[in-house]
């Protein structure tokens, strides 16, 4: 059975944490299911603004709905069957608060802790 769902990723290139999860996923057996763009290489679709992807990971899912931030990682894991139910618990109403500050401490430090490409 093929899935034909495609789940498009709109991401800080520039990030090393960011672009180290986009080849992950693009070396992974659900690579086809993913379209990852590049802010900083990609056109973005009308209302979505360059600072928005940088300030936070933009996934527009199987149905066409943006997921932003921790809700976009979360739709990401729900397609892999080993973290799927890690996706699931990480949607619990307590748990997600927490994955959400978790998600906004990363994105604020994310270079420094994770580093930079050289553009």
């Amino acid at each position: 059975m093929t899935d034909q769902r495609v789940i498009t990723v709109y991401y800080d290139g520039v990030c090393n944490l960011c672009s180290g999860i986009v080849n992950t996923m693009n070396t992974s057996s659900k690579r086809n299911m993913f379209v990852p763009i590049d802010v900083s290489d990609g056109a973005l679709p009308a209302g979505l603004t360059k600072e928005a992807v940088l300030r936070d990971v933009h996934v527009v899912d199987a149905e066409g709905k943006m997921r932003v931030g921790v809700d976009g990682v979360l739709t990401i894991l729900e397609q892999y069957p080993r973290l799927h139910t890690l996706a699931r618990i990480g949607r619990v109403p307590g748990i997600h608060a927490l994955a959400a500050g978790i998600y906004r401490i990363i994105e604020r430090s994310r270079y420094w802790i994770f580093g930079r490409k050289n553009v």
